[in-house]
């Protein structure tokens, strides 16, 4: 895995980016929130928006609570 994604950062996001960072060489990040806690110690880039987070990445996790997800994937799947 080279460059993965995460949209939504809260603690399923959390825990995706610290399971990915072993084996990932990039991880992005982005939440519509501050995200700055439970990340601490892993090397994540955190984007001003999902359409620099997506871009380029070969996984696009979506984190997203259930009744948002649709709309998170049509607004970002374009940026993939």
């Amino acid at each position: 895995m080279t460059k993965v994604a995460i949209i939504g950062v809260g603690t399923m996001g959390r825990y995706t980016a610290k399971a990915v960072s072993q084996k990932a060489e990039s991880i992005a990040v982005y939440d519509i929130r501050d995200i700055s806690a439970g990340l601490e110690g892993l090397s994540v880039i955190r984007s001003p928006g999902y359409e620099t987070a997506v871009k380029d990445a070969e996984f696009v996790g979506f984190c997203v609570p259930t009744e948002s997800v649709y709309r998170v994937m049509m607004q970002t799947l374009p940026h993939c």
